[in-house]
């Protein structure tokens, strides 16, 4: 082969992989996203578990990602206090390097009650977002302290494991069955 026609080749073979991954050819090379745990609790909707709301109150769902040690406290004294859960200690140790959080909230009226987990794989749907697909399901009994809330809110925590960092990402929040998409909402890194 001659020297033009290599060069030739090598450029073809780069401008091809650049235009692969402009059409969204990068999910061949990104790294696996990978659950690994969680943590949820529900709560009145009076009692506020995190510091910094990650949304309005007439959302459903709302969330945001948390990709490196967060500098301020982000759950208050009331989540940190809770019985079930301990929200804080998987914040302690996160290795930000290969993993990431989804902090997220559920409001739902007392008597549909619900949990939100994990459903499928995560995976990337840009060169930085990543698509969380997430699934509800009904919570059984609740404390005499919320049978008597007209409110309540899922508090949740949930650790991924990645090589790669997201920026930004989408959540689909399908129905406890899988059939119905209950809400899509767009998550961001703080």
């Amino acid at each position: 082969m001659k020297r033009r026609d290599f060069l030739t080749g090598g450029a073809a073979i780069v401008c091809g992989t650049g235009v692969a991954n402009a059409v969204g050819g990068w999910n061949t090379v990104q790294p696996q996203i990978e659950p690994e745990s969680g943590v949820g609790s529900i709560h009145r909707s009076s009692t506020q578990y995190v510091v910094d709301d990650l949304g309005t109150t007439d959302q459903v769902f709302s969330g945001r990602l948390i990709t490196e040690p967060p500098e301020r406290r982000v759950f208050t004294d009331a989540a940190v206090n809770d019985g079930s859960e301990t929200f804080q200690q998987p914040i302690e140790v996160t290795n930000f390097d290969t993993e990431f959080l989804l902090l997220f909230e559920a409001r739902m009226a007392t008597e549909d009650r619900f949990g939100v987990y994990s459903r499928f794989s995560p995976e990337w749907i840009g060169w930085r977002t990543v698509s969380l697909p997430l699934s509800t399901h009904p919570w059984g009994e609740i404390g005499p302290e919320h049978s008597d809330a007209e409110a309540l809110v899922y508090t949740g925590l949930m650790r991924f494991s990645s090589d790669a960092t997201p920026s930004s990402g989408r959540a689909v929040v399908y129905n406890s069955e899988g059939t119905a998409i209950r809400k899509r909402f767009s998550i961001s890194s703080h």
